[in-house]
């Protein structure tokens, strides 16, 4: 009976070891959007910037280049093409 018990424990706390690693995993991983070939409305400009890309990690954004961008390490970013459109912030966020 004692030797059931000790392997039913190691058996939880092996599957609970992996459930915690795949669990802090998904905290780790950010969430990235890339928007790709887009005109920047920026709200203080009088004209849409050139096409550019942007990358926005979490509610901020990382990066605005006229390059692709490469993902950030630890995200899988959703990449939406932007075909020219035009990217605004959102108001509150002027």
């Amino acid at each position: 009976m004692s030797r059931r018990i000790t392997i039913t424990l190691c058996t939880l706390l092996f599957l609970g070891g992996g459930i915690v690693q795949a669990a802090h995993a998904q905290i780790q991983q950010a969430t990235a959007v890339i928007f790709e070939n887009v005109r920047i409305l920026n709200g203080t400009a009088d004209r849409l910037s050139e096409p550019s890309n942007v990358l926005v990690v979490g509610n901020a954004i990382r990066s605005i280049s006229k390059e692709p961008i490469v993902a950030p390490v630890g995200t899988t970013p959703t990449r939406i093409q932007g075909g020219g459109r035009t990217l605004m912030p959102r108001r509150g966020d002027r």
